[in-house]
């Protein structure tokens, strides 16, 4: 049985996927839709006040002032969605910088590196 943040995972994956086959306007793959229906999500540690990045459906990402914040998004260039669901945050040469796993809700939690604690969010 999926937990409810998986079914809507899933269900999300699906509607992206059926929307690429049907020939979205986008052209982009699968994996590059948008998270959840959002683009803007919340990155913030426990205790943290945190900030916003913006995942571009382009596969780009904006950072802004979250680098300072937060060093190891410190050269970030894009994201992908991996065939599980987790979001992977990229740099310039398509290496793995942080992977987030779907964690309750909507939220993801950062898998690698262990030590990171981050947590991404959709902002509302």
């Amino acid at each position: 049985m999926l937990k409810p943040s998986s079914a809507i995972l899933v269900l999300t994956l699906i509607a992206a996927a059926l929307s690429a086959r049907a020939g979205s306007q986008s052209g982009l793959p699968v994996e590059q839709a948008v998270v959840h229906g959002a683009s803007s999500f919340h990155v913030s540690r426990p205790g943290d006040k945190g900030c916003t990045v913006e995942l571009e459906d382009t596969g780009s990402v904006a950072t802004g002032h979250c680098a300072m914040l937060y060093p190891e998004l410190a050269g970030i260039a894009g994201w992908v969605e991996t065939g599980s669901g987790a979001i992977r945050l990229i740099d310039a040469q398509g290496a793995r910088v942080i992977v987030f796993a779907a964690s309750d809700g909507p939220a993801f939690e950062a898998v690698e590196p262990r030590n990171s604690l981050l947590r991404l969010e959709p902002a509302i």
